[in-house]
């Protein structure tokens, strides 16, 4: 699936055991952070982290947190 935002474009294919929600909130963060082509890996990276800490309550050091809370400021909310 293609998401798109400030002329951006990003592919990503869904998992079989992701759920559609998760996978389209997940694409929504990732194509939102400004440095995506920048420093793609570290997003993805920290996407997954997102990901345990919004879907399956899971905390990490407040570090992590911290920069999870900072760079969720630029997530663009995909609705239905």
């Amino acid at each position: 699936m293609e998401f798109k935002k400030n002329g951006y474009s990003l592919f990503l294919y869904k998992k079989n055991i992701e759920s559609d929600e998760i996978f389209m909130k997940k694409g929504w963060f990732l194509v939102s952070q400004p440095d995506i082509l920048t420093n793609y890996d570290e997003i993805v990276r920290l996407s997954k982290i997102w990901e345990n800490v919004k879907f399956k309550n899971c905390e990490y050091h407040s570090s992590i947190m911290k920069k999870l809370e900072s760079i969720e400021k630029n997530l663009l909310v995909y609705e239905n």
